[in-house]
């Protein structure tokens, strides 16, 4: 794995079984809860170790706003499937390009009319 602590590995753990039995992710207070953590901060302090290691991706943001990674989620895919994935991760990719070419165009004072 990608050098976690033993909190991070049991928290992780957590989250796929949690993604893996409802489809959904759990939320901070149920991971603490899981965790026998007191603190919210505690536990999103744990997510954010997590993400910023590529185990889990922020999905969107909210309560329930991360997922595995789609490497993790490929074994489970069909083929059809896989390759939609696989276009939808150029679509982003390609997104994300745009959008970063526009703020920095407005950072830069540059504006496209």
């Amino acid at each position: 794995m990608k050098d976690l602590t033993e909190k991070q590995a049991k928290v992780l753990a957590f989250i796929k079984a949690r993604i893996r039995a409802s489809k959904c992710s759990p939320s901070i207070r149920e991971i603490c809860r899981h965790m026998g953590l007191t603190h919210t901060n505690a536990g999103h302090q744990l997510v954010l170790a997590l993400e910023r290691k590529g185990c889990i991706v922020r999905a969107h943001p909210g309560k329930r706003g991360f997922a595995l990674p789609i490497e993790e989620c490929r074994p489970f895919a069909s083929s059809a499937v896989a390759q939609e994935i696989a276009l939808l991760e150029r679509e982003i990719a390609q997104r994300q390009e745009l959008l970063f070419a526009l703020k920095r165009g407005a950072r830069l004072g540059l504006h496209t009319r």
